[in-house]
């Protein structure tokens, strides 16, 4: 997959001393072509009025990903990938997240194919979750009452507690302590 990250985005890499390598690993936007198959459907010019990134950066997620780990890595935080949250459960100002540890299972006689199956169930307790893992977020589904395509308002469930847990996109989970 790839990215196209905005000058505010790029401001959030920068602080974290990741911009610099991020926009050399890129490619710098000054148009993009919309195809449907193979039929130019349009070219749209990026405009972007911004003095310190005055673009649009193309960057694969991959790479974006591993920059965002290495940094983390250096601070002593460990990303644990192939997890998702299956449950939340607010108890009084604390919250339980349920996660999954995914691993991949293949199978198949003739026809080969892999799916993703729960190898380990954990339980971390927290004074709040941040849900920033995606449109199929379970912390905004739940949130929202379960209406898929709901844009719901950022949700705090509790107060601050002993750590945070965070879950982004691509089942990628991040436990701050």
């Amino acid at each position: 997959y790839a990215l196209a990250l905005h000058p505010r985005s790029l401001g959030v890499l920068a602080a974290l001393g990741i911009g610099p390598e991020a926009i050399t690993q890129g490619q710098k936007l000054e148009s993009f072509t919309l195809l449907t198959g193979e039929e130019n459907r349009g070219t749209q010019r990026c405009v972007v009025h911004d003095e310190r990134f005055p673009f649009l950066l193309a960057l694969p997620q991959s790479t974006l990903e591993a920059r965002l780990a290495e940094r983390l890595a250096r601070k002593g935080v460990k990303v644990r990938w192939s997890h998702r949250l299956a449950a939340l459960e607010p108890h009084g100002d604390t919250v339980t997240a349920r996660v999954e540890r995914l691993e991949k299972e293949s199978g198949g006689y003739g026809v080969a194919h892999t799916e993703w199956s729960v190898a380990e169930v954990r339980s971390f307790s927290a004074g709040f979750v941040v849900g920033a893992d995606g449109h199929r977020s379970l912390v905004a589904l739940r949130e929202s009452d379960g209406q898929v395509g709901a844009l719901p308002q950022p949700v705090a469930v509790g107060q601050a507690g002993k750590f945070v847990l965070v879950v982004l996109p691509l089942q990628l989970l991040l436990v701050l302590l």
